[in-house]
């Protein structure tokens, strides 16, 4: 682990810690409490916003360095004097403790606010140096000789979370200061998150400036949030409620009441069985594989539709937006920085906006530009015939809001065939600017594709890059033989890309260039989109390994889509060479500790058992507990790999994962890329454009009305880093509104 080298430098901090019970995020149900949001409840389903500001939140204690408050004892006098002579407050997730101190703790006990600038993120920190996002997880990374509580669980459990009252306890919470048992194990409980937090702290270095002014930034764009448009929302809460109010009695009258609800998960295996169908599951995937089957019964069909509809998880987003409505009418705590581990990219929480839908189903327009489904033949309007159709945009939006509105899901389903559909191509729409301002948004060209030319030095994809920026119709014209000219032309004559751009180029471009496969090409939608004629051309050739591995596919599939993955390869050399240098570079980094070995400028070295990864920013990427094992290839053949340790995808463990080749070059091209954006959010702050939040390379700023322009934020996003200030980055297709849009 690479150990901070200078505490004396860093300024004196606070580590503190509340634990708190609240009612927020769950509902009395007559007998017991029940989640807002099934499976999340409390605190994951409401955010810590609306979790603060909840009237029944108390405080059950504060750690403070090696200090402990709890209600009745005398206020924490020495931690206000600190504070007040400018100390920091250090917190894990430090935006939950900032809320409970101003928003449960000035208002019930006196205490003195603190403004949000004078505390730092200790799980930011930690997040960048490449630790897991959780205290436990963090904690077992770097060994600390301080463990959460195995019974800490149990603790808050019994403290934090409401009770059904029963006679012996005719309350719904329970309080530590009147358990002389458990009392005193929540506040060590307490105490040793807060030596974890500062173990942690003593353990990796301060986050550079630019990356503390990124936190900082972000705290504070999370704590304003992005204005909801509330009206719509409780309009699309009520039509999804009438939709499912109409599948239940629709499912009812099909299996004459043998199903209650589509969510009867035993009852419709049951009812299907009677019926001759048969699944050991009602997951997404096993109820698609049952519609893809023959001679499925209608009924049996049309039952599981209806569950399929009110599965859409898209749809269903409308219940995270009401859960984390706040008061003041947005939600809060969309970005974090440092999201991803690895590459410190930012990512999506609370109602992740990165996952909205990008659009709509195709609708019809008639002579008065009237909206509706696309299937009718007249204009449920006003009767006119439908004279064209039309894909969806923010108009379509604007024109599907006052229906929405309503809440009626019977006269939605009038005008638009689907309410779920339009429901789900409105959700970006809800999201709007706040009373006074426009969000004015652009982004990125191909960002991750130039730069995974620009390190790799592949010149003819720079050229691309620099010229017309065609990738996708560029790499099928080098992968296919098809003259550019051709493919142009095709899109000039008919309107329409030319059939190899999407089936060829952009599949290859999406899935080859961190070293993808079969796997990733057939990830991408490859299979869908062989031709007779490349199944022939590939018939003769052999991949016997790539065969048995995807055997749901022909052999002339497999051989097809492997004879795209050579093409690509064989058009860029200097990409396949980038991939293998940055493999050899770590390795021998591994191989020969304390030594740097560079591949096109990128560096590794070893430090302690962490490999560290310096990008052309100067910035580092970190692998921990790292180190080199013998091992074999998929063909048999002996090899080595870098292992080291992980939080796994469903955070419970810590785990090993093997550095493979895909995940170097993603890592490095992805994490530079971030820095590009990171950037750009910081120089569009300076320059009075707000980055409210982000969608992959896509800044969403928000300013007064009137102020900015497009033109100037596309500048801004094009004004590069000194290290990157050759790439041909383009930032184009902004927009300026009331709602957000793709």
């Amino acid at each position: 682990m690479e150990r901070r080298a200078d505490k004396q430098a860093t300024a004196i901090v606070i580590s503190i810690d509340y634990e708190t019970y609240s009612e927020a995020g769950y509902t009395w149900a007559g007998a017991r409490w029940e989640s807002v949001q099934p499976p999340k409840n409390g605190l994951a389903a409401v955010g810590s916003y609306n979790y603060s500001v909840h009237p029944s939140t108390r405080v059950l204690c504060l750690v403070y360095d090696t200090n402990i408050w709890a209600p009745g004892m005398p206020n924490p006098e020495s931690l206000f004097s600190r504070v007040a002579a400018g100390e920091t407050l250090h917190a894990w997730n430090c935006l939950f403790e900032y809320r409970v101190w101003n928003n449960v703790c000035v208002p019930r006990y006196g205490w003195p606010r603190v403004p949000l600038d004078q505390f730092r993120d200790t799980m930011d920190t930690a997040r960048f140096y490449g630790l897991p996002g959780t205290l436990e997880k963090a904690g077992e990374m770097i060994e600390s000789r301080f463990k959460k509580l195995k019974d800490g669980a149990r603790l808050i459990n019994k403290f934090s979370v409401p009770k059904a009252p029963t006679k012996k306890h005719p309350y719904r919470y329970r309080t530590p200061e009147t358990d002389p048992v458990d009392g005193p194990k929540l506040y060590q409980y307490c105490m040793y998150d807060v030596a974890t937090e500062k173990s942690i702290s003593d353990v990796i270095p301060p986050m550079p400036p630019q990356e503390e002014k990124l936190a900082a930034l972000i705290r504070k764009t999370n704590e304003i949030g992005v204005s909801i448009d509330v009206e719509t929302l409780n309009g699309a809460v009520r039509v999804y409620h009438g939709v499912e109010s109409m599948h239940t009695a629709e499912i009812q009258r099909i299996t004459s009441g043998a199903v209650g609800t589509a969510f009867e998960r035993d009852k419709i295996l049951g009812f299907m069985a009677t019926r001759g169908v048969f699944s050991d599951s009602l997951d997404k995937n096993a109820v698609q594989d049952v519609l893809n089957r023959d001679n499925v019964p209608d009924s049996v069909r049309s039952v599981l539709k209806i569950r399929q509809d009110l599965s859409s998880a898209s749809a269903k987003k409308i219940f995270t937006m009401k859960n984390q409505l706040c008061p003041d009418g947005t939600c809060k705590d969309i970005l974090a920085a440092s999201g991803a581990e690895q590459t410190q990219r930012l990512a999506g929480r609370g109602i992740q906006v990165q996952n909205l839908p990008r659009s709509g189903p195709k609708l019809g327009t008639c002579a008065l530009l009237h909206e509706f489904s696309a299937d009718y033949t007249e204009c449920p309007h006003c009767g006119f015939p439908k004279i064209s159709t039309k894909k969806w945009d923010v108009e379509s939006v604007e024109s599907a809001v006052p229906v929405i509105r309503t809440g009626d899901a019977g006269y939605v389903k009038k005008i638009y065939g689907d309410p779920l559909s339009i429901i789900s191509g409105c959700l970006r729409g809800m999201l709007v600017s706040a009373p006074g301002t426009d969000f004015i948004s652009s982004d990125y060209n191909s960002i991750e594709a130039v730069g995974l030319a620009m390190i790799a030095g592949e010149q003819w994809r720079i050229d691309v890059f620099r010229s017309h920026g065609k990738i996708y119709e560029m790499s099928a014209s080098k992968i296919s033989g098809v003259p550019l000219d051709e493919i142009f032309a095709h899109k000039k004559r008919t309107g329409e890309h030319h059939p190899l751009r999407n089936s060829i180029g952009k599949i290859a471009e999406l899935a080859g260039g961190f070293a993808g496969s079969l796997g990733a090409y057939i990830n991408f939608g490859a299979d869908k989109h062989i031709t007779p004629e490349q199944r022939d051309m590939a018939r003769d050739q052999r991949n016997d390994w790539h065969y048995r591995r995807y055997n749901t596919l022909s052999v002339p599939q497999v051989n097809a889509i492997m004879r795209v993955v050579r093409a690509w390869r064989d058009a860029s050399p200097a990409i396949v060479d980038l991939w293998y240098g940055l493999e050899n570079a770590a390795k021998a980094a591994m191989l020969n500790p304390g030594d740097r070995f560079a591949c096109r400028g990128i560096g590794y070295i070893l430090r302690d058992d962490t490999l560290c990864c310096q990008l052309h920013s100067g910035r580092y990427l970190h692998y921990h507990h790292a180190r080199i094992i013998a091992s074999k290839t998929p063909w048999g053949s002996d090899t080595s790999v870098i292992r080291y340790k992980r939080r796994s995808a469903q955070g419970s463990n810590i785990i090993d994962s093997d550095l493979s080749v895909m995940q170097i070059v993603e890592n490095v091209v992805q994490a530079e890329c971030r820095d590009i954006l990171v950037h750009a959010l910081l120089n569009l702050n300076d320059a009075g454009y707000l980055p409210l939040f982000s969608v992959h390379d896509e800044p969403i700023t928000q300013v007064p009305e009137g102020f900015g322009s497009v033109e100037e934020v596309e500048r801004i996003m094009m004004s590069l880093p000194e290290w990157a200030k050759d790439w041909p980055i383009r930032a184009s297709g902004g927009w300026r509104g009331k709602r957000f849009r793709k």
